[in-house]
């Protein structure tokens, strides 16, 4: 479900974009909303990135982008048609910024028993990331958590 709207103080703002979920990870279901002013009724309504045309419906106000990746991330609007009786006009959402974040952060190669191992010996190597905390937080409700974690047993040849 998508999060609730705050309205802006002082004027009337007719159409928010809403992106979900918040924040985004790589792989997440990325979601676009876009919504009319105490759920005004909308029509011909355009999604745009970057300022550049992404997609159009004519009653449809909810674009499924599919699973994100770093290059979804950009800043998003919507323009529709708002029925507002006894009149129809265009409207622009301001635009929402959607940052999607690595789901790992780069790994650590670390060397057991020595980073400095003597020739000959056998070394373990060992290769470790874990899954963003804040990604953590949102999983525990429906998975456990992920951890990847590789280990590889080499003789050293210097």
């Amino acid at each position: 479900m998508l999060p609730s709207l705050v309205p802006c103080v002082g004027k009337t703002v007719w159409l928010y974009l809403q992106a979900w979920p918040n924040p985004v990870f790589e792989g997440d279901a990325l979601t676009l909303r876009c919504q009319g002013w105490k759920n005004t009724p909308l029509s011909q309504v355009k999604f745009y990135r970057d300022g550049k045309f992404l997609h159009f419906s004519k009653e449809n106000q909810t674009l499924s982008m599919g699973a994100a990746t770093v290059q979804s991330r950009g800043q998003y609007s919507c323009s529709g048609q708002v029925m507002y009786i006894p009149q129809t006009f265009t409207q622009t959402s301001e635009t929402a910024m959607v940052q999607v974040q690595e789901l790992f952060p780069p790994p650590v190669l670390s060397a057991i028993p020595s980073p400095e191992p003597r020739e000959g010996s056998l070394v373990t190597l060992r290769c470790q990331t874990k899954l963003h905390p804040l990604r953590v937080a949102r999983s525990r409700s429906r998975a456990p958590s992920w951890r990847s974690e590789c280990r590889l047993l080499y003789p050293v040849l210097c």
